[in-house]
């Protein structure tokens, strides 16, 4: 007893010491998508704050690749000592777990969570070409010619929303993969698919300029970037909704005090006027959390998915 003691008395004041410290070199911050797009966006202007309020370098390594698997496993693979940070988008965290049979990755063990960091409606788009200015036509048209309209399929935070409002709607629509929103709008634009389910923010400028088509937007309301366009929710289908939320985690086994420091660095930074401003014109809404919040959010959102991809009868992969 008298030794467990000494060792607390001896190694508590080291710990303390460590994390005082922390950190003391550069940090990496995986990103499990390609560069480019309105995830690595976000995790870019973060890393960027982190880097001023931390006093370190923090390095966007974007890892892509098997739906965000290939960058999750780097992630949860590299030491629990705060300088591997993972950047952890909904399709990760929430939709992998509903989709894929199995993982190579617990999202509730092999991270832990920092703060929930912002949050995103999709814009339900079609290219110009086609014959349905509005959502309800595109309904019709899609059922009058089932499995006939293709949309861009860009990664499942954006493919399962589109296919559980399909389910709802009745429609019969085909899935073309692509790798990622900035070839999946590429592909709206040409008028190579019909349809595409992309990140407002991202895609609302090609509204503006008619180089698409904005049918509805799938948060519960109507988005401040684009006031005009209404929710797919007061256009017949009540209590639907589809956000896209991204987070920061960190290995599983990574220190309280850390994820405490680190907690309090993402909050001041995500507050910031700049910041702040910068997410308005993109219409992304920031929305940061404690650890704890963050984790409660993390596990309902995979209980969500899990229904919606059973209710939708989207096969597990």
């Amino acid at each position: 007893m008298f030794k467990r003691l000494f060792l607390a008395l001896v190694l508590f004041p080291l710990a303390t010491a460590f994390a005082q410290e922390y950190p003391n070199k550069s940090i990496r911050l995986i990103v499990p998508n390609p560069p480019g797009g309105s995830t690595d966006l976000v995790a870019r202007r973060l890393a960027a704050g982190l880097a001023t309020e931390l006093g370190q370098p923090v390095i966007v390594d974007n890892r892509g690749g098997a739906s965000g698997m290939v960058g999750a496993q780097v992630a949860m693979n590299a030491p629990p000592d705060g300088y591997t940070l993972f950047f952890a988008p909904t399709s990760v965290m929430a939709i992998n777990p509903a989709v894929f049979a199995k993982l190579p990755y617990d999202p509730l063990v092999s991270f832990a969570p920092v703060s929930l960091l912002s949050k995103q409606p999709l814009l339900f788009a079609v290219t110009p070409s086609l014959p349905a200015n509005t959502l309800s036509e595109l309904i019709a048209l899609a059922k009058s010619k089932p499995g006939m309209l293709n949309f861009a399929g860009t990664g499942a935070s954006a493919s399962l929303p589109l296919l559980h409002f399909a389910h709802l709607a009745g429609m019969k629509v085909v899935e073309v993969p692509y790798a990622g929103g900035g070839p999946g709008l590429s592909a709206l634009i040409a008028g190579q698919v019909e349809i595409a389910s992309l990140t407002l923010g991202t895609v609302y400028p090609h509204v503006q300029a008619k180089k698409i088509r904005g049918l509805a937007v799938t948060g519960a309301r109507r988005s401040p970037l684009a006031p005009e366009l209404p929710t797919v929710a007061e256009l017949g289908f009540p209590g639907y909704e589809a956000t896209i939320w991204n987070g920061l985690a960190v290995p599983g086994g990574t220190p309280k005090d850390i994820i405490d420091r680190l907690n309090r660095a993402v909050v001041k930074v995500m507050a910031s006027a700049e910041i702040v401003n910068q997410f308005a014109t993109d219409g992304i809404d920031i929305t940061t959390s404690t650890p704890e919040k963050f984790g409660e959010h993390i596990r309902a959102e995979i209980v969500r998915w899990k229904k919606v991809a059973s209710d939708s009868a989207i096969k597990l992969q």
